[in-house]
């Protein structure tokens, strides 16, 4: 019984130990007790980090760079807010105290709908583009209003990628001097235009069918009165648009490729 009280005695005569100093080395807990106390004070305060903002006015300035040399601003400040106000809804009542800023991860996801909206009209407007538009392809309305498993939208937008490639490829040859694959023509008739890629080794699986591409080359620049003929001008306007188009389309895959690496989900935060 002595032995028992001696024990309890030398115990509660210890101080409790810090929360520092909880497995801390020597007297005064070591060298890990500060850094214990900071790890313990961060959690124990529950503060979630802090939400970066960003104005209308420091938006500007970001993009400003952006904007060709020479050109005027093509948005001011306050278009900008009331931008903010469309995507903020009730939110923005609370904003009025000072200047209105939106979080950076809410305009993310703006400019990614914003593009994913462009990228979308652009297919439904140009006949190029509907067989690198889901919209387009889908609605199954070409321009011939064939009801096979490809329109003939479909069937002139592959020809004139067809061409393209075929394009590019001599433009790679080692030494090769910028060539113009339509030299000695003024215009363009359906059948001349076929006949051109012909030459220049598009198969001919590729081709569509003169009436067909007579009436997309119409909607190309193309003169409805000389059954669908069109100025050279306008040919290789379409071949840069069909560029335009293999280059998005790099971009898009490029951009998926990243997100998998990165596990990113393209929903984004809400």
């Amino acid at each position: 019984e002595q032995r028992r009280s001696s024990v309890t005695a030398r115990h509660s005569s210890v101080a409790p130990a810090e929360p520092g100093q909880l497995g801390g080395g020597g007297s005064g807990g070591g060298a890990g007790a500060p850094a214990s106390a900071a790890s313990t004070g961060g959690l124990a305060s529950g503060t979630p980090p802090a939400i970066i903002k960003i104005g209308a006015g420091r938006l500007l300035e970001v993009v400003a760079p952006m904007v060709a040399i020479g050109s005027q601003p093509w948005i001011e400040e306050s278009e900008v807010e009331n931008m903010y106000r469309l995507l903020l809804g009730n939110n923005a009542i609370g904003e009025e105290a000072g200047p209105l800023q939106i979080s950076v991860f809410q305009l993310d996801k703006a400019v990614r709908r914003a593009s994913e909206a462009f990228d979308r009209l652009r297919g439904e407007c140009c006949t190029l583009f509907v067989g690198g538009s889901s919209s387009s392809s889908s609605n199954g309305g070409g321009v011939g209003g064939g009801s096979g498993t490809q329109s003939a939208q479909a069937v002139c937008a592959r020809f004139f990628k067809a061409l393209d490639d075929q394009f590019l490829q001599r433009s790679h040859f080692h030494g090769a001097e910028p060539e113009d694959i339509f030299d000695g023509f003024e215009e363009l008739t359906p059948r001349q235009l076929l006949q051109r890629a012909r030459e220049l080794g598009v198969e001919e699986d590729d081709l569509p069918e003169i009436e067909d591409l007579a009436s997309v080359l119409v909607t190309l620049g193309g003169s409805r009165s000389r059954g669908g003929a069109i100025s050279i001008g306008h040919a290789y306007r379409a071949l840069v648009l069909v560029q335009d188009l293999r280059r998005t389309s790099q971009h898009q895959a490029l951009l998926s490729h990243l997100h998998c690496l990165a596990h990113h989900k393209e929903g984004g935060p809400t």
